[in-house]
């Protein structure tokens, strides 16, 4: 129908062409080299117009356009049960109900032979101390896997003991997100893997040149590439192996996961009312299933806004906002939650020791949502205008809705792939 709308726009244009044209030139007396300049000049105009009104006036998105486009939209929003305005700060709705489960990584359905022994490399590179000008420390160092990824310090030890200004982000599961570093600066594990090779108080080298070099000085590396590349070694290739390996550690198999999947008894009472209340207070918005971080999605910004609402002494008491993250403009890539409760300690700088306080301190400054002393929130008691009463509980969270929220967080955790240091 589309094609049958713009033929007849052509046609109708070709007719006003030919009227609008004829009349002028015959009025202004015009030469025939000028007729057809005039002609085209207006012909083109009344085409173009009449074909844009045809494809506006008729085309519709298509489905899935438009369910991006909703999905991805950052809004002062109503909340979902239309009771509460968001005062200040940005909320980001989710139109889905039903949780997701994690997907099979594309590594594992491209499981080829090459790949197999890029990533044999890429284990042995992340392992390797010789990496850094000390000799001592390694991609494992900070993020160790078996005690969830990340190396259990505010902020990490490089070289010569010298220490970073952030805490170590977990490595696992770091193959479904976009954006990597807290600040989201790298846009690939490719790129990431490059970073901490050159920082001066991480592993300290030179250059990218240096890690080629050191590289290259190993037989068992320039056979490895040897085999899969014809070109020399290069720092590209370096970090593809790194991240290939780094893409192979995965958690799968949470209780979460499971209760997804079709087992209703993976979930105790408690993690499913933590489950609820991790939606309905909105902490979904920015940690969104099966990633549980909008990193990890392709339809809405890897960034969020830390804090939302100013003013709260967790704030200064944990000294939250010294550090401004990306470009210190208050704009932090939203860090993944699964096996949350495996790397302590928490936020930016590491400074919060639980899980509780971190719920309690992202219910209070992100969702502006009141943490009190009692077991439960209160039920608030309003009426409609025949008087009739509409129960709610209050925007606050109790002790046993903060308690819920940290079971059904560490039902996030999944089996940690077990590897063994080649180096040993």
């Amino acid at each position: 129908m589309t094609l049958l709308y713009i033929f007849i726009a052509l046609l109708a244009g070709l007719f006003a062409l030919f009227l609008v044209s004829s009349e002028l030139s015959g009025t202004l007396k015009l030469s025939l080299k000028s007729r057809i300049i005039l002609g085209a000049m207006m012909g083109f105009g009344v085409i173009g117009v009449s074909i844009k009104a045809a494809v506006i006036s008729y085309l519709t998105p298509s489905e899935t356009l438009a369910m991006v486009s909703t999905s991805s939209r950052a809004v002062n929003s109503v909340r979902t049960d239309h009771s509460h305005i968001e005062p200040r700060g940005l909320s980001y709705r989710i139109d889905r109900e039903s949780w997701r489960s994690l997907p099979v990584p594309k590594e594992e359905l491209q499981d080829t032979d090459r790949i197999r022994k890029l990533i044999k490399l890429g284990e042995r590179l992340f392992f390797d101390t010789r990496l850094s000008s000390s000799g001592s420390v390694s991609c494992a160092s900070c993020h160790v896997i078996g005690l969830g990824g990340d190396d259990g310090k505010e902020v990490s030890t490089g070289i010569d003991g010298l220490k970073g200004d952030r805490n170590a982000p977990t490595v696992l599961n770091s193959s479904y997100l976009r954006r990597f570093f807290w600040d989201g600066r790298a846009a690939s594990l490719e790129e990431q893997a490059k970073g901490p090779l050159v920082n001066p108080v991480e592993m300290g080298l030179r250059s990218l040149d240096q890690a080629v070099g050191i590289v290259s000085r190993d037989p068992v590396y320039v056979s490895g590439f040897k085999t899969l590349y014809s070109e020399d070694l290069n720092i590209d290739q370096i970090a593809k192996a790194i991240a290939a390996f780094e893409r192979t550690l995965t958690t799968g198999l949470s209780p979460y996961d499971r209760f997804v999947n079709g087992d209703n008894q993976a979930l105790s009472a408690s993690e499913l009312r933590g489950m609820q209340l991790f939606d309905e207070v909105g902490c979904r918005s920015c940690h969104e299933d099966p990633w549980f971080t909008v990193a990890g999605s392709s339809h809405t910004s890897p960034y969020r806004v830390f804090p939302v609402y100013q003013g709260s002494d967790l704030l200064e008491r944990h000294d939250l906002t010294r550090d401004r993250g990306r470009n210190q403009s208050g704009v932090w890539r939203v860090p993944s939650l699964r096996n949350v409760a495996e790397t302590a300690p928490y936020f930016h700088n590491g400074s919060v020791q639980s899980l509780k306080e971190a719920v309690q301190i992202m219910a209070t400054v992100q969702r502006g949502w009141t943490v009190t002393r009692e077991e439960e929130a209160p039920i608030r008691i309003t009426r409609d205008q025949q008087g009739r009463p509409i129960l709610k509980k209050d925007q606050s969270l109790g002790n046993q809705d903060v308690e819920d929220i940290v079971n059904f967080l560490k039902a996030l955790s999944g089996d940690i792939p077990m590897i063994t240091n080649p180096w040993r």
